[in-house]
């Protein structure tokens, strides 16, 4: 019984050790968070390769990931569809961006790239077929013209911009918008 005794006694000792408190606080901070984050993310559609205007989506173009930030309109939940814009690897396709026709022979076009439209600090909202300038910022620098002539094109919404893109601009402008460093410029006229 004196053996049994020490031993209970030496477990209440090791409970009063304040070294097992911020452990205990730091493991629970960290499953919290990590369920947090299941909580927050969702998942979406990405294609596993860069796909151009006009590819019919299959199942075999995309995956499925958890996206944790925010996305400019709804994601594509079902890969069905055509794409009206070009589409990155490992981005999410949004429902806007995929046309449900299917009928007709493709026209040629340049491709669009969908910018979310709360990236534009414009005064007045920026209709379809207006006129804009691309431009690439960088610290310490003067912004530079990477597309002159950009349109923005039918199907726009209010959360998100579709711009009608030379592709001889496409990787400049693709390169801005996920730097974060696009400037939009549009026509005064």
């Amino acid at each position: 019984m004196l053996i049994r005794g020490l031993h209970s006694r030496a477990g209440l000792d090791r409970l009063r050790d304040p070294l097992w408190l911020p452990i205990l606080c730091a493991v629970t901070a960290y499953l919290g968070w990590q369920a947090a984050a299941m909580v927050a993310s969702r998942p979406v559609l990405v294609p596993r390769r860069a796909l151009a205007v006009g590819t019919r989506l299959s199942p075999a173009l995309v995956q499925v990931v958890r996206w944790d930030g925010g996305l400019p309109s709804q994601p594509l939940h079902v890969p069905e569809g055509t794409l009206r814009v070009a589409a990155v690897a490992g981005l999410p396709l949004l429902a806007n961006e995929v046309g449900r026709g299917t009928a007709g022979k493709p026209q040629k076009h340049n491709p669009l790239v969908a910018l979310p439209a709360s990236a534009l600090l414009s005064a007045p909202p920026v209709a379809p077929g207006t006129l804009v300038s691309l431009y690439a910022a960088a610290s310490g620098t003067l912004p530079q013209l990477i597309c002159p002539t950009a349109m923005v094109a039918p199907g726009s919404t209010q959360q998100s911009i579709l711009l009608d893109v030379p592709t001889a601009s496409l990787a400049a402008v693709v390169d801005a918008i996920s730097a974060g460093r696009l400037i939009v410029v549009g026509d005064p006229h």
